[in-house]
């Protein structure tokens, strides 16, 4: 099944003709351009003529979307910018297909918001046209324009139109004069505009007082006054029509369209009543819906020339009815035609769209047509592509919800799309109700489809242990759901083969990889790419992909992570958009490897804005490598409270999503990063909170997680104890089992840790064999932020290049030299402070010297007392001290008071 979502009609501007130069309107709204253009007013008021006309005098880069009721759904209204965008730069507009979400939709879409929003910055100015956005109700799509409004430069400009008030806000742009508003009263003919359209149409002058009689009759009406203007070709016609209009006394546009329609032939008013049943036609569904040919001629030829039908899109293939205009025939149609006629033809024309690969119009049409049955047979179909691929899990559930309970139970993949649609949204309780009504009717199925059933609701419960980041109590799971179903004979829907086992081996591979099991996880990964190769499924090989570096890294495997990582994100960039939630993984991924390099701006660029999009939609191990990244380039920065604050901020979030591993992995980072800058106290609130202070080392477990998680800063609170023995205890048992794991990240700073126990002791020949150690298996990897982070390395750094003679033949020399070049060992001897004072406050510690008051010193720097305390606070923190006489001691036992 296709899965085209935007087309030519969606992101291109209509191709009206004759219409009237609103010249006085363009010169106002390109006098001062405003950040927001609302044209607002009823139908028939020329508003996106009005807009066309804007679009058409200016040279700026420039993007088109006509807003439908389907852009209700979050998924549509994305798509639809990110084709609108992408067609700025492509000619070729029927072969865009939008941004690519994948089936696992995030609940918000601020990251995609801001992703397209960086693509209208690039340009030096950009225009973004949104064509009838009262259609949207949705207050997710209304954030979505809300926060394109916030996010873009001054330089990108918004054109809106809309018949009612419209539903989003902008009342900052009202406070800061950045709406410019067109209305009703704006936009109404007037004598100088007839005159004008009229010679223009009719080659021929229209008297002033005759326009004026007109305009008077029209109330400025656009609509009618087009009309009477294209259709009245002498002063008779005019003088006649003047003289129609002149005796109504009901409301006059009511009147007008009625008079328009009534005008028609019979066949043709039968067809326009079939036709209002449709949100767009073609010419072929004219002669479709028509009872003679003769009939549909007349309607191609009527459709050229009527005020009343917009050609939509600038191939000339859909047309749709003026809004004003389908109110009045959707009225006739229910007057006129009874309700079983209305559904004959809704579903002819459903067939129509069905066979035209249009599955979601067939649907809707189905559904409006109270023809449940069929629309069900079409959402089985349709359930792998709008669901699993697109992520279009809003349209799915309201189709779903418009069935009654006996369809659903007729057709049970209806109900199987609904539960996947569901396990993406993280509705779980949701999705448990729907599982046991199936597994209390299985049994009414034949048992083909029983066994469907039973093998869908089952990896349906396997996708969401993965979601929920339960590695333990998913892999027995998906093991036993391979060792049953693996085999391509037990799937009554063949299609749903290799997505199947793309799924439940990518869930496999990743319980594997998070049970240390990672020749298993490799295993079941590569064959979960094979599938979703298989299927087509480009966000499946892009999850597999970073997994499968995500597995490399646990090994300590950095160049294979990087192999895997890069080319998971060139798929990502070429198949999925380039802002794509499992781009954003892997660029992650990417920014850890590069910052374990030292390479610290390429760390950074791919770092840039992928938090937002991981906190939707993601992996821990992804969420980790993101977290730990970003607060260490802070601290590599020296925006060390920044750092912290961020870390303390992900530890909380994690709480709240439950995501255990991700918040005792922050937990881990922020008390060894507390404990480097020697804030020891800070420290240990955080281990004793987290229950990761230990008496002695028999209390520490690697069963228990948070132990084995957060090992790291227990070996360094114990460290700060001078436990030394419990410490070497703990990373022996440790070290033993990253080495049958072959985890040679952990081992070598296992073996780093180590060297520092030795070295605390005394024992520093022991300390440089061990950092040696561990320095000739960072080597083969490149792992040089390991040692750059942690000063205690340092004073074994200079030892062993004080012996760098007897170490010139070892493949460990150079890696050793190029470390020991990036960090400063002309320090390394005398005790410094991790976090240095800075120039500022290294003035104040010595006016506390001299004894003068706060005040006093707040007024010898020109800074007001509360931001002195702010500063004596940090002196204190970094000095590790509570009062001014005890950092005045520190102070001078480091160096900085004479």
């Amino acid at each position: 099944m296709p899965e085209k979502t935007v087309f030519d009609s969606d992101i291109s501007p209509p191709s009206f003709g004759n219409h009237l130069a609103r010249d006085k309107l363009l010169r106002q709204l390109q006098h001062v351009p405003k950040k927001l253009t609302l044209i607002q007013a009823p139908p028939g008021y020329g508003k996106t003529a009005l807009m066309l006309q804007m679009r058409n005098l200016t040279s700026v880069k420039s993007a088109w979307v006509n807003i439908r009721e389907a852009d209700n759904d979050p998924v549509n209204f994305i798509h639809k910018i990110s084709a609108a965008l992408a067609a700025v730069e492509s000619e070729d507009k029927d072969s865009l297909s939008g941004h690519q979400l994948g089936g696992l939709a995030p609940s918000s879409f601020a990251p995609l918001i801001r992703s397209l929003v960086t693509e209208m910055n690039q340009y030096p100015a950009f225009n973004l046209y949104l064509n009838d956005v009262d259609f949207v109700s949705n207050p997710v799509t209304l954030e979505l324009i809300e926060r394109m409004l916030h996010l873009s430069r001054a330089s990108v400009h918004f054109y809106v139109t809309a018949t009612q008030t419209i539903s989003f806000s902008y009342a900052q742009l009202l406070i800061e004069n950045q709406v410019a508003s067109i209305n009703q009263e704006s936009l109404r003919f007037t004598v100088a505009d007839v005159c004008h359209l009229y010679a223009h149409v009719q080659r021929r002058e229209l008297a002033q007082d005759t326009a004026a009689i007109l305009v008077q009759r029209c109330e400025g009406w656009p609509a009618a006054l087009s009309f009477a203007v294209n259709t009245l070709a002498d002063d008779a016609d005019v003088a006649g029509f003047i003289q129609e209009i002149s005796s109504v006394h009901s409301a006059f546009d009511r009147y007008f369209i009625e008079r328009i329609y009534e005008k028609q032939t019979e066949p043709l008013k039968q067809l326009m009543l079939r036709l209002s049943l449709l949100d767009r036609f073609s010419i072929s569904l004219g002669q479709l819906l028509s009872d003679d040919e003769r009939d549909s001629r007349a309607f191609s030829e009527y459709i050229k020339n009527h005020t009343f039908v917009t050609p939509i899109g600038g191939t000339g293939h859909w047309y749709r009815f003026h809004q004003l205009f389908h109110l009045f025939l959707k009225s006739r149609c229910e007057q006129e035609l009874p309700a079983s006629m209305r559904a004959k033809y809704e579903l002819k024309a459903a067939h129509w769209f069905a066979d035209e690969g249009l599955i979601e119009e067939a649907i809707q049409l189905a559904i409006q047509a109270n023809a449940p049955d069929q629309a069900a047979q079409w959402m089985e179909q349709a359930f792998p592509t709008v669901v699993v691929r697109l992520g279009k899990h809003v349209t799915f559930g309201n189709w779903f919800l418009a069935l009654s309970d006996e369809v659903i139970e007729r057709s049970p993949w209806v109900r199987i799309g609904y539960m996947w649609s569901l396990t993406a949204r993280r509705e779980y309780l949701k999705v448990a109700e729907q599982i046991s009504w199936l597994n209390a009717h299985k049994k009414n199925y034949p048992v083909a489809i029983q066994g469907d059933v039973e093998r869908t609701t089952s990896l349906i419960i396997c996708a969401m242990k993965g979601l929920q980041d339960d590695a333990e109590g998913g892999d027995p799971l998906v093991t036993q759901w391979l060792a049953k179903w693996k085999n391509p004979e037990m799937f009554y829907r063949q299609g749903d083969y290799h997505y199947e086992l793309g799924l439940a081996y990518l869930l496999k591979g990743f319980c594997a990889k998070c049970l240390s099991d990672f020749k298993g996880a490799r295993f079941a990964l590569n064959e979960s790419l094979d599938h979703f190769r298989a299927d087509g499924t480009y966000y499946g090989q892009t999850w597999a992909k970073s997994l499968l570096a995500v597995n490399y890294a646990k090994q300590g495997f950095q160049h294979e992570a990087q192999q895997e990582a890069l080319e998971g994100y060139q798929l990502a960039q070429s198949t999925l958009g380039q802002n794509s939630h499992s781009g954003y993984g892997l660029a992650a991924l990417l920014a850890a490897i590069h910052y374990e390099y030292d390479e610290l701006d390429l760390a950074q660029t791919y770092i840039t804005d992928t938090l937002e999009a991981l906190k939707e939609q993601s992996s821990t191990d992804l969420l980790v490598a993101c977290y730990e990244t970003h607060a260490r380039l802070l601290i590599h920065h020296q925006s060390l409270e920044e750092a912290l604050g961020f870390l303390k901020d992900g530890i909380k979030w994690a709480e709240g999503q439950r995501l255990e591993r991700l918040k005792y992995k922050l937990v881990d980072e922020l008390i060894v990063w507390l404990i480097r800058l020697n804030r020891n106290l800070e420290a240990e609130q955080y281990a004793s909170q987290y229950d990761l202070i230990l008496e002695c080392a028999e209390r520490f477990s690697l069963e228990t997680s948070h132990h084995r998680i957060a090992a790291r800063s227990i070996i360094y609170t114990l460290l700060g104890r001078q436990q030394f023995t419990d410490a070497e205890t703990i990373l022996e048992r440790s070290l033993l089992k990253s080495r049958q794991l072959n985890q040679q990240r952990k081992v070598t700073l296992q073996l780093a840790l180590l060297a520092i126990c030795k070295s605390e002791q005394g024992l520093q020949p022991e300390a440089d064999e061990l950092l040696l150690n561990a320095l000739q298996m960072a080597a083969a990897q490149g792992y040089c932020r390991l040692f750059i982070d942690e000063p205690r390395f340092y004073p074994g750094i200079k030892n062993l290049m004080q012996q760098a003679h007897s170490l010139e033949s070892a493949p460990v020399a150079g890696f050793l030299k190029a470390i020991a070049g990036k960090i400063d060992l002309d320090s390394v001897g005398g005790e410094t402070l991790v976090d240095p004072l800075t120039a500022k406050e290294s003035e104040i510690i010595q006016m506390l010297e001299s004894g003068l008051t706060n005040k006093k010193i707040a007024e010898a720097l020109f800074i007001s007392e509360g931001t002195l305390k702010w500063h004596l606070h940090n002196i204190y923190s970094k000095l590790q001290v509570k009062n001014r006489t005890q950092a005045l001691a520190e102070g001078r036992r480091l160096g900085y008071l004479s």
